[in-house]
Order: C-alpha cells, then sequence, then structure tokens
C-alpha cells in the first residue's frame, strides 16, 4: 500500500472536516453547510465509506487532501506533510535524507527558540522602551501576544549565549542570520536594540524575523537574510493568520508593511498581508490564488511606490496568467489572460494603512469599496505622461495600451475599455478595435523550425515536433487510450511526492485542451481529428507491456517535467544575461533567485527518475 492510501486509510475524513464544519448524520452520509460558499440550506455531504465529499450547490468535491487545499490555501505537498505527520506515515525520501531532514528540523526549533527568548526579553525591564513604542503605535499587549512581537536588547551576545545554552552551534545561528561572523573570528548578535516581528510560514513555523530600531539608527527595518528556510521572495507576513479570512471573505489584501498588517489584525481585519518591502513576486500571486481569485493592492501614494508595484505586477504575470481560446472570423488562436480579479487601493496622500486602522478606520471600507481594477489604474499610469492631444501621443498610447488589453478574457470587459481609450483619445472605437486585433496576430510568436523537423498538422494552431511535443502526444496518446490511465499516473506521481499531473505540463494548447477534455469526460469536437490522430500513432508505436505500463507513464511525466524545467531555466538565463547588461541589480536578483529554485526542482525530478529506476541507457537519458 502506497504512503497516500495508507493516509486516508488512517484519517478518518469526518473527523478531519468536523473541525471546520459541523456535520449531522443522515443515514450512511453526513451533511452540513458547505465551507466554500455562503449558503442556508445544506448541500455539503461527507461519503465516509468513500472518502470523500461533494457540494451540490458550487460543486467542490475531493478527498482530504483537496479539501486542504480548498480550505487552506495549501499546496499538495504541503496538504500531504500535514497528513502523513497527523496519521503517522513517513514518507518516501525527497531527496533530502535524515542528516539533512534533522538539520532543517534544527533551524526551525532554533529560530523557534530565539523567537521565544525575544518575546521573554519584550516582557522584563529591557523592554521598557520597546513596549512605550508599541504604546504609542497603539498597539495593545494581546495584539503583541498573537504575533509574539519581541525585543532584541543592544547587546553584542545576548542572544547567542541563550541559544548556546540549548546547544544550537554558531554556525547554526550564522546560517540563519541570527548571528554574524567577525572578520578577526567568532561572532555577534545581528539584531540589537530593536523590535522584534517574527515571520513564519503558512504552516505557522517562525523562519525569519523583521526588526524596527528603537530610537535613532540605521536602517530603520532590519530583515533576516536569505537562508535555507527564509525567503522573503516566498513568503507573505501574515499568510498563516489570514488564510481562513482571506477563504471565507474571497478577498486578499497586500500592503507594504509589518505594522499595516498587525493595525489590521488589531481592528478585526484579518484578511490582510504583507510582501515584506519585496515587489510582489511570481510565488506570492500563486499563493494568493490558492485562497481567492480577488487581490487588492494597497499602494503607497507616491509615484515611486506605484511605479514599483506595477514592475513587480510585470515579473509576476506568469503566475496570474492562463491561456484561452478566443475566436475571430476566420481566426481561432490562443491568448495569455489574467485568471485572478486584481484591484487597486489608492491610499490618501501622506497615509498608509497603519495611519488608516489607527486614526479613521471607517476609511478602509470605503477605500475598498472605491478600489479600481488593474487595468484601469495600470492604463491611467501608462498614459500619464503622454500629450494625447498630439498624433505622436496618440498612436504612443495605443502602443502602450494594447499588452494591457491583451490580458482581458472578457470580450465585454476589452470591448469597455477599448470604447473609453477611444473616448479618451477622440479615435474611433472600430479603428482601435481593428488596430488591437491586427498588432496580436503580428505579435504572436512564430517558432523556428530546425531542417530535420517536420511541423505537425495543424489543428486550430501550429507547432514543431521537438522532443517536448512529441513527449507530450506520447504521453496523452497512453491517457487517451485509456482514461483510467489519469488516476494511475496521479497516484504514482503524488506517491513521488509530485503534484499531479495538470494542463499547464502541456506547452502546445492543443494538447492541453485535450488533456483538460480528458479529465472533465468533454473533449471539444474541433479536437476529434487530433485526438484520432494521436490514438493511431501511439497503436502504430511497440506496444506497452502490461507490466512496463506505471514505469512508462511515471517516466513520460516526469521527462515532460524536466524538458519544460530546462527550458525554463534556459529562458531565465537569457533574460539574467540581459538584465546583467542593463546594470538592473534588482531584476538581477530576481532572475537569479528564479533559476535557484527552478534548479532545485529540476534536481529532484531528475532524482525521481533515479530512485524509481525509471532512467533509460545513457545514449538516450535526459
Amino acid at each position: 500500500m502506497g504512503a497516500i492510501e495508507e493516509i486516508k486509510n488512517r484519517i478518518d475524513i469526518v473527523e478531519l472536516i468536523s473541525q471546520y464544519v459541523q456535520l449531522k448524520k443522515a443515514g450512511r452520509i453526513y451533511k452540513g453547510l458547505c465551507p466554500f460558499h455562503s449558503e442556508k440550506t445544506p448541500s455539503f455531504v461527507v461519503y465516509p465509506d468513500e472518502g470523500r465529499y461533494h457540494c451540490f450547490g458550487c460543486g467542490a468535491d475531493g478527498d482530504i487532501f483537496t479539501f486542504l487545499e480548498q480550505k487552506e490555501g495549501m499546496s499538495f505537498p504541503q496538504a500531504l506533510q500535514m497528513l502523513a505527520e497527523r496519521a503517522g506515515v513517513e514518507l518516501p525520501d525527497r531527496g533530502e535524507g535524515p542528516e539533512e531532514k534533522n538539520k532543517r528540523d534544527r533551524l526551525y526549533g532554533l529560530m523557534s527558540a530565539a523567537a521565544g527568548w525575544y518575546r521573554s526579553q519584550l516582557l522584563s525591564p529591557r523592554g521598557t522602551a520597546a513596549r512605550t513604542y508599541l504604546e504609542g503605535r497603539g498597539i495593545l499587549g494581546k495584539t503583541a501576544e498573537m504575533f509574539a512581537l519581541g525585543f532584541a536588547p543592544d547587546s553584542w551576545d545576548a542572544c547567542q549565549k541563550h541559544l548556546r545554552s540549548l546547544d544550537y552551534t554558531d554556525e547554526e545561528m550564522v546560517e540563519v542570520g541570527i548571528s554574524i561572523p567577525r572578520e578577526t573570528g567568532g561572532t555577534y548578535d545581528r539584531f540589537r536594540g530593536r523590535l522584534m516581528i517574527p515571520i513564519r510560514d503558512v504552516r505557522g513555523r517562525v523562519v525569519g524575523f523583521g526588526a524596527r530600531i528603537i530610537g535613532h539608527g540605521e536602517p530603520k527595518y532590519l530583515n533576516s537574510p536569505q537562508s535555507p528556510i527564509f525567503d522573503k521572495g516566498r513568503l507573505l507576513f501574515g499568510l498563516d493568520m489570514a488564510r481562513r479570512a482571506i477563504r471565507e471573505e474571497n478577498k486578499a489584501v497586500v500592503v507594504e508593511g509589518y505594522m499595516d498588517v498587525i493595525s489590521a489584525f488589531q481592528r478585526g481585519v484579518r484578511n490582510v498581508v504583507a510582501s515584506m518591502g519585496t515587489a510582489l513576486t511570481e510565488h506570492h500571486i500563486r499563493q494568493l490564488k490558492r485562497l481567492t481569485r480577488n487581490i487588492y493592492l494597497a499602494l503607497d501614494p507616491d509615484s515611486a511606490g506605484v511605479k514599483a508595484t506595477l514592475r513587480g505586477l510585470d515579473v509576476a504575470r506568469s503566475a496570474m496568467e492562463e491561456k484561452v481560446p478566443v475566436v475571430r472570423p476566420g481566426m481561432v488562436h490562443f491568448e495569455h489572460a489574467l485568471d485572478v480579479d486584481l484591484y487597486v487601493l489608492p491610499l490618501p496622500n501622506g497615509q498608509d494603512p497603519d495611519d488608516i486602522f489607527r486614526d479613521t478606520p471607517e476609511k478602509w471600507e470605503i477605500a475598498l469599496d472605491n478600489a479600481r481594477p488593474l487595468v484601469e489604474f495600470t492604463i491611467e499610469m501608462r498614459l500619464k505622461d503622454l500629450d494625447l492631444s498630439t498624433a505622436k501621443g496618440k498612436s504612443e498610447a495605443v502602443r502602450r495600451v494594447t499588452p494591457i488589453l491583451k490580458d482581458v478574457a472578457n470580450d465585454v470587459e476589452r470591448t469597455h475599455y477599448i470604447q473609453s481609450l477611444s473616448r479618451t483619445l477622440n479615435v474611433d472605437s472600430r479603428l482601435l478595435e481593428r488596430q488591437f486585433w491586427g498588432d496580436v496576430r503580428r505579435r504572436r510568436p512564430r517558432q523556428k523550425r530546425r531542417p530535420e523537423e517536420e511541423p505537425a498538422p495543424d489543428v486550430g494552431t501550429s507547432w514543431v515536433v521537438t522532443p517536448t511535443v512529441a513527449l507530450e502526444r506520447h504521453l496523452i496518446g497512453l491517457l487517451l487510450q485509456d482514461e483510467e490511465r489519469l488516476s494511475l499516473l496521479n497516484e504514482l506521481l503524488t506517491e513521488a511526492l509530485h503534484e499531479p499531473l495538470s494542463g499547464l505540463d502541456f506547452r502546445e494548447e492543443p494538447h492541453r485542451m485535450l488533456f483538460e477534455g480528458l479529465s472533465t469526460g468533454d473533449i471539444p469536437e474541433v479536437l476529434d481529428p487530433l485526438r484520432s490522430e494521436i490514438i493511431s500513432e501511439v497503436e502504430r508505436s511497440p506496444e506497452v507491456r502490461p507490466d512496463q505500463l506505471e514505469k512508462e507513464l511515471l517516466e513520460s511525466a516526469l521527462r515532460l517535467r524536466i524538458y519544460r524545467t530546462r527550458e525554463e531555466i534556459r529562458s531565465f538565463q537569457e533574460l539574467l544575461a540581459d538584465a546583467e547588461s542593463q546594470g538592473s541589480n534588482a531584476t538581477v536578483a530576481a532572475y537569479g533567485e528564479e533559476i535557484q529554485r527552478l534548479s532545485h526542482s529540476l534536481g529532484f525530478l531528475q532524482n525521481s527518475l533515479r530512485s524509481y529506476n525509471v532512467v533509460k541507457p545513457e545514449s538516450t537519458a535526459v
């Protein structure tokens, strides 16, 4: 029995869901109000014999893993890890041996111990100035306790002495940024004379600190450095406490500072998180997308703050997009479209969220009610410096706005913005419409075809038969031969601690549509010719023996992800080279971190191939 099934057998789905929903027994099933949408009549049903739930109101459906993913906004690996710990099931090795796991656990323990010590210092006579500062900011004692706020005394070694007494080493303290090595030897405390704000991951583990100077000194705020357990580009401050409120209110508000979040929570506003002084990243957006599609950005009113946020959204764009088919007379193609609703809260000049919550909390709801769609706000910002009374200014305005309108999948919304732009520019909207669609056609990327490569048949779009495309066709063909194979493959992937197969694994849109139709049992008729062709290709290929089927499915999926990950690494390496040539340090750092993340993912995929003994002979190995 695999780890997944073992966990399902050990955890009672009724007991798990009862922690969130009041269930009543009705024969062999249990019923209650759906936790995923508002309702007055129970339509949420739990089937204990089958280990699954279903809502007849909103369509939510799944098992214990998908319940935590949907309710707590967890990724599948996070839900798997949490339920495995609860069930007492040991998961297969993630490529991290017992030594590495023990080391990481010690680092989590060290940070927890440090947070506890800082907290004790705040409550001691040493913390008088910090407590006075909090009182001046209107932060109550119970709020400080909720966030486990602490204080680092103005001492060179007080914290590290305490941690040494708990058998943590100087090397470990340096690794997580609690201590800094001296050039002459030895170490000293990084945080001194500062209010300490613990930063937790989505599981509530302390992974870093934000530290605010008490009194005079620079820098005003000091964050923990990058470490094996802390990456501020992947963390949102307060998300561990805000997840439930974000899910229930179907809305997340992103602010800039720790104190903004703390003040919001004190006022009972619990769906607020902070990006910790960094621009929004792809990882931030992906985390929030698991909880809600409605994301509000509380922008600093100064122009620099607005521009920084828009730059961050450009970097995070791939996390906000999905491809959708767009039909026009004589033209069918696929476009990127935002699959989250983004809104902007321009704050009153001179005020940040902390000021509003302290002085005029009633303005917060007003600001939310008056939030503007990101598309509308971005268009305004992009046109702000143009002279729209001139032909050159109007032409430049259309050039700047077209990429934004491409992200609007809804025809009615796009037409609204085109008509609005036509009024602003005093240009016929029909002319803008033709200009827009002509630009879309010109911008469609054309892939280069090597001489030895033959194009595949055209089905609504075109592609070349690269190794990645050939592997996509092979895998989708195996799945089309027997639709039950998809469940088998997903079981194999989850046992290997990988995400189940999804449409995102297929680069070519017809393949993606085939897969999604296969998943839902509704393949569009327009893809019937391609479906038949791919099945014929698989049938003409050497037959896969039944005892080799699992290996073939898992190997194909893992190799497909390896190809895609390598392509992404190459793309980011090219972007990195361009950013370096332009001297953009912040962008260089962002691309470097993404390459590092992708390289780690690539290593994990390759380890899975080796661990499951599915690597081909050296001559054909990836």
